[in-house]
């Protein structure tokens, strides 16, 4: 959003033909739309707080077509999205269907400006979505918008787990720490479940098994080659343990070995 209102003339824009309506005025590139305040000021905080901040200017951004409320970095056909699913939900009808992609930015557009209800309903999107996707596309996509880990990020994990195949080095170079932590964590449950019928339990460590008293994400953690959760660096897979005491960063417990009891 701009920092203050900035006055354009008529002819360097162009309305929108179809969301010009009333009465909060909103630019983007070079579309001018006109939108319900209230709409706003209901579904998102973000706005809310905005709308309740007294104005240092004389005229208020979003007050009328000279001075609208322009949003900065945002595309005018990601807001004409947006817009289409807040007032789907508001008149109880079905939105017109939408690519993967763009709901994508409808979805990051809801997170930033706090709109829960779109949010909500880009996420039942993504869940279609994953419905006919192959596992490795589940995982990035959750990798790329952050969404939380559910079932459906498990069952993809598990998938890549226990596919013949080994991950590529295409996939493995999409594939972020954070994520390839994920997954190695959802490998030790499922060898936990097969071993003793239960999941993992416990605050999970990686070892330092290159010993260079650091753990590092291209010796220990394994960036970048081979299967997920299995040898990536020379002296062996890193080993994700449950700490005796200390909690993270503590003294890790050492594997135990089954046939030694």
């Amino acid at each position: 959003m701009s920092s203050q209102p900035q006055a354009i003339e008529p002819a360097q824009v162009k309305r929108s033909g179809r969301f010009y309506f009333q009465d909060l005025f909103i630019r983007a590139e070079d579309t001018l739309f006109k939108v319900h305040r209230q709409d706003f000021e209901s579904g998102s905080e973000v706005f809310r707080h905005m709308f309740e901040l007294p104005s240092a200017y004389p005229k208020d951004e979003g007050s009328s077509a000279e001075f609208p409320l322009v949003l900065e970095g945002i595309r005018a056909a990601e807001l004409e999205d947006f817009l289409a699913v807040l007032y789907s939900r508001s008149s109880n009808s079905a939105s017109a269907p939408m690519s993967l992609e763009r709901w994508k930015a409808v979805f990051k557009l809801a997170t930033m400006w706090d709109f829960e209800g779109v949010r909500t309903q880009a996420l039942s999107a993504f869940k279609e979505h994953m419905r006919g996707a192959n596992s490795m596309d589940t995982i990035l996509l959750y990798q790329e918008l952050h969404l939380n880990i559910d079932e459906d990020f498990v069952l993809a994990a598990q998938s890549i787990i226990e596919r013949e195949e080994e991950v590529s080095c295409n996939e493995a170079e999409k594939l972020e720490l954070g994520t390839i932590m994920r997954l190695w964590k959802e490998e030790i449950i499922a060898e936990d479940y097969k071993k003793h019928g239960k999941g993992y339990e416990g605050t999970g460590v990686f070892v330092d098994i290159d010993d260079n008293e650091e753990l590092d994400a291209v010796d220990d953690v394994g960036y970048g080659a081979g299967n997920v959760g299995d040898g990536f660096d020379d002296e062996g897979p890193a080993i994700l343990s449950a700490p005796t005491t200390g909690g993270p960063g503590g003294p890790a417990a050492s594997p135990s070995n089954e046939s030694d009891m």
